[in-house]
């Protein structure tokens, strides 16, 4: 009687976990749809939403069976529990990638973000993944604001981790693809199939990663979108602080080029007529040389002289214009009689 209930119990968890097994490969299928742009976030909304029902069935079912343990390791799971670890991975996807609606994004987004660090969280406790989980439990000494995906200061290394990440799924993706049609056609072991689903893990896990890191980054966005123009521009105002006055610099050189030069355009004047001319009455009267009517004579004798100089010149001038007025008749004469190219044609042509 004990045998035939031992039996009966046996063949009941087989049904279970075979039942299961089919509910996640449908939910499995559509989360690979989505991924692959067949389905959208609009177009597949009824399907999105039956896969995110069965998921958490399946979680549900998965806590009430206590498939995983803090005490065991991976190599301890047997191999038709492994593709369970893969649920937060992919009802975080679905929440993150399977909305639109900018007024449930946000809620969307959180939940996306409490799913992919309990996926990466479990593998990391596990050891199927060795980099570091920067929301860590265990460093309570890191402010709140620097536990989101970190951002290196330096470019050319945060390249080259992008790189090395992108090189390592590709070869994951293409050992995924080769150990899946292995175990398609029948011939796999428990190894194989340990295999396939471990290297799944590993992908799933590097994608997580770069998704969380876009979630987090969009949330702000999302947030500042649902507060409105009038609070973003208020935001916008308190993060503005007064800034320092700049202070004027000289650079030498150019200062004595100019002292020297000049200053490269019209001078500007430094004394008005006035200030100019009470200068130069000052400077006069220092010298006991004041202008005044008394000098008066003295300049007008002065201007005489100019005068006759000036009439001397003006004679010499005329002189000198009539001298070249001659000359242009002469040339224009000599141009008459002597036209161009008349000159020796001795040995030419």
């Amino acid at each position: 009687m004990s045998n035939d209930v031992g039996d009966k119990n046996s063949r009941t968890e087989e049904e279970n976990e075979e039942s299961m097994k089919k509910q996640f490969e449908s939910a499995e299928s559509i989360v690979r749809s989505l991924e692959d742009g067949r389905i959208g976030a609009k177009t597949g909304k009824v399907s999105i939403n039956k896969a995110r029902e069965i998921l958490e069935s399946l979680t549900r079912d998965v806590s009430a069976l206590s498939l995983f343990s803090d005490n065991e390791s991976i190599d301890e799971l047997p191999p038709s529990s492994l593709p369970f670890l893969l649920l937060p991975a992919y009802l975080g996807f679905l929440h993150g990638n399977g909305c639109s609606d900018i007024q449930q994004r946000l809620d969307e987004l959180r939940k996306a973000e409490i799913y992919y660090k309990d996926f990466l969280q479990r593998l990391k406790d596990y050891g199927v993944i060795d980099f570091e989980l920067w929301w860590s439990v265990e460093d309570d000494e890191r402010e709140e604001d620097s536990k989101v995906c970190p951002k290196n200061s330096n470019i050319e290394q945060s390249r080259e981790k992008k790189i090395e990440r992108f090189k390592l799924q590709k070869e994951l993706e293409a050992k995924l693809k080769s150990l899946s049609v292995v175990c398609s056609q029948g011939v796999n072991n428990d190894a194989d199939t340990r295999d396939l689903y471990m290297t799944q893990l590993k992908f799933w896990a590097n994608k997580v990663y770069d998704e969380l890191c876009s979630v987090e980054a969009e949330i702000p966005l999302v947030k500042r979108m649902l507060r409105g123009p009038e609070a973003n521009e208020n935001d916008d105002e308190k993060k503005q602080q007064p800034r320092k006055p700049l202070k004027t610099f000289t650079i030498t050189r150019d200062q004595q080029q100019k002292k020297v030069f000049g200053l490269g355009y019209p001078s500007i004047p430094t004394l008005t007529v006035d200030e100019w001319y009470s200068q130069r009455f000052e400077n006069a009267g220092s010298h006991g040389t004041v202008p005044g009517p008394s000098n008066a004579p003295q300049s007008h004798d002065h201007k005489d002289d100019d005068c006759s100089s000036k009439d001397g010149s003006d004679d010499d001038d005329s002189e000198a214009e009539e001298e070249k007025r001659r000359g242009r008749i002469h040339m224009d004469e000599y141009k008459d009689t002597h036209r161009r190219g008349w000159g020796n044609t001795h040995n030419k042509g």
